[in-house]
């Protein structure tokens, strides 16, 4: 079952479907065709349309009913589309969803900012108990850890380190001072090459 926050983060935009199946095209060993296909399907649940008819889908992706037919059943092998049963004016009615692959996009996000965050911490660790010539206690390295999740840069903090090292007493709590000026990096966008050739698939 897909996270709320996932369903929240989708629905307000604060995260674009489309550019989470561009960031996660590789890990999830997607073909250009496939990631497409995940697209155009998101298309479908925006405009309320819960039913896939081959025909249709075929038509959008410029491909024959055949592979639209194949692809679809690639799509659910993979474990990516799925399907369940929704109520609609009374009704039962069967109605595909991509919360899977959503959940599956997140989780290796996720994974992948962890390891991230895993390793830029421990490089500022080296670095503070080198610069301070003591070891860190567990609030420093807590406070240490914040200051990665909320997206400063590593090179921001080791300055920020190295201006705090100059106090008769330095400690991790006084980074902030010296981090107001320094904003947290900016998503990054997918790479343009990348982009050019789906949009080249879409205009299709």
């Amino acid at each position: 079952m897909i996270k709320p926050i996932y369903k929240v983060l989708l629905k307000k935009q604060i995260i674009d479907f489309d550019q989470l199946v561009l960031s996660t095209t590789e890990a999830l060993d997607l073909s250009s065709l496939e990631a497409m296909a995940l697209m155009k399907l998101h298309q479908l649940l925006t405009k309320k349309v819960s039913l896939i008819k081959p025909k249709l889908f075929a038509t959008m992706m410029n491909i024959t009913q055949k592979e639209a037919e194949t692809l679809l059943n690639t799509l659910i092998e993979k474990g990516f589309l799925g399907f369940e049963l929704a109520e609609n004016e009374g009704k039962s009615k069967e109605a595909f969803h991509l919360n899977d692959f959503v959940e599956l996009a997140m989780g290796h996000l996720e994974k992948e900012a962890k390891a991230l965050t895993q390793s830029n911490q421990h490089a500022l660790i080296t670095f503070v108990e080198d610069t301070f010539q003591r070891p860190m206690v567990t609030a420093e390295l807590e406070i240490l850890g914040s200051l990665l999740q909320a997206g400063h840069p590593q090179s921001a903090i080791e300055r920020a380190i190295l201006e705090v090292s100059k106090y008769p007493a330095p400690h991790i709590k006084f980074l902030d001072r010296h981090l107001h000026n320094d904003a947290p990096k900016p998503t990054q966008k997918p790479n343009p090459d990348v982009l050019k050739e789906f949009k080249k698939l879409w205009e299709k």
